[in-house]
C-alpha cells in the first residue's frame, strides 16, 4: 500500500472515530461521567489531523 492510500485510510479511520466520539458524547450527557469539554478537545484534534492528512494527500483540495 502506498503512502497516500495509507494516509487516506488513517483519515477515514479518524472520521469514523469522530462519529463514535459523537455517540459517546451523547451518552456522557446523560450520565455526566466525563467532562464533555475534554471529549470536544479530542474530537477537534482528530478533525485537525484528518484535515492535515487530506491536505497532504491532495494539496489542491479546496478547504471545507
Amino acid at each position: 500500500m502506498d503512502t497516500s492510500r495509507k494516509l487516506e485510510s488513517i483519515a477515514n479511520n479518524l472520521d469514523d472515530m469522530s462519529v463514535t466520539l459523537e455517540e459517546i458524547k451523547e451518552d456522557v450527557k446523560a450520565t455526566e461521567a466525563i467532562d464533555p469539554a475534554k471529549l470536544d478537545q479530542v474530537q477537534a484534534q482528530m478533525e485537525r489531523a484528518t484535515d492535515m492528512i487530506e491536505e497532504y494527500i491532495d494539496p489542491a483540495r479546496p478547504d471545507k
